[in-house]
C-alpha cells in the first residue's frame, strides 16, 4: 500500500507501477533535516531549513540507478515559493549523490 498525498502523486505512482525497469519507489521520501542544513542556502528561505520535508518519490530502476521525482503543477511552478522549494530538494539530492 502506498500512501498519497494528491491525486497527482496517485497518478504518477500507478505510472511508475506500470514502467518495466522500476524496481520499487518511496511515495513520501523523508529529507535528512541534519544534512539539508549543510547544502547552500543561497536564494532560498531561511524557514525552509526549519521544516521537516519529504521529496514526492523516490525511485529505484533495476539497473540500480536512483531519481528523485518532485510533483508540480504549471501554475505552481511559476511562484518563487515552488522554485525555491524545488530547488532545495535538487541540492540536497544533489548532495546525497
Amino acid at each position: 500500500m502506498v500512501i498519497v498525498h494528491s491525486k497527482e502523486a496517485r497518478a504518477y505512482s500507478k505510472y511508475l507501477e506500470d514502467m518495466e525497469h522500476v524496481s520499487s519507489y518511496v511515495a513520501g521520501k523523508a529529507i535528512d533535516p541534519v544534512r539539508l542544513q549543510m547544502i547552500s542556502k543561497l536564494d532560498i528561505r531561511g524557514d525552509y531549513f526549519k521544516q521537516d520535508w519529504e521529496s514526492d518519490f523516490y525511485v529505484l530502476f533495476d539497473d540500480g540507478t536512483v531519481a528523485v521525482r518532485e510533483l508540480t503543477t504549471a501554475d505552481a511552478f511559476s511562484k518563487r515559493a515552488e522554485i525555491e522549494k524545488l530547488e532545495l530538494s535538487r541540492r540536497y539530492w544533489n548532495s546525497v549523490g
